[in-house]
């Protein structure tokens, strides 16, 4: 078998290590997914989403980087449980986005479509558990 010099060694755990804390940075980028709001945390498009499925209906809550982002812009929520669809407008609430009366029941899939201001369109998906 080929033994590797140590020179070589030493290179390759450089490299290795510069990899390892390149993907450490990378995942804490955006805040973290530790939900702020007890919901469901999903991330996309360089943005954090944050679902907050609650008795008169959703909220849902966008993080850039770990600070929040103000609700501007229109959107789109669709729930899809058991074959059945409910769509809803998500209209800007200040510091989130909220639809009502819409509900999103366990087992249920939430797909939120954002036409945020500068002008980008961004979608999250998130499965209710």
């Amino acid at each position: 078998p080929m033994l590797l010099s140590t020179p070589f060694k030493n290179l390759l755990t450089i490299v290795l290590l510069a990899w390892s804390l390149l993907q450490a940075h990378t995942s804490l980028a955006h805040g973290g997914a530790k939900p702020q709001h007890g919901g469901i945390v999903q991330s996309a498009h360089d943005l954090t989403f944050e679902l907050i499925p609650h008795k008169q209906g959703l909220a849902l809550y966008v993080r850039d980087h770990g600070k929040a982002v103000t609700a501007n812009g229109r959107g789109t929520i669709t729930v899809l449980h058991k074959g059945k669809t409910q769509e809803a407008a998500l209209t800007a609430a200040g510091a989130y986005w909220s639809a009502t009366p819409l509900a999103a029941p366990k087992g249920s899939t939430v797909v939120a479509v954002l036409m945020l201001a500068n002008p980008k369109t961004v979608s999250v998906r998130f499965r209710v558990k």
